[in-house]
């Protein structure tokens, strides 16, 4: 049987050693996370530890320093 993004058991995004610095400043630094089709996601943590740095990279306002974006299964580069 084949997979398909929409199987509960495969990620429909997945982030890997995502990387951001602005300057000498590390906002993310090394993020993994997978996200799954039906599920309900809460980012906590205190100001400043790259939340807003995270999702603004996943909507592509940011560029990805390193690391790598799958979504479906395909890897992509998240552009403007």
């Amino acid at each position: 049987m084949a997979t398909t993004a929409a199987d509960p058991a495969k990620s429909l995004v997945e982030l890997r050693g995502i990387r951001k610095a602005f300057g000498g400043v590390h906002a993310v630094d090394g993020v993994d996370i997978n996200l799954y089709a039906g599920e309900v996601v809460a980012l906590l943590g205190h100001n400043g530890a790259g939340k807003s740095t995270l999702m603004k990279m996943l909507a592509g306002a940011y560029p990805v320093d390193s690391g790598d974006t799958v979504i479906a299964g395909q890897t992509v580069h998240i552009r403007r």
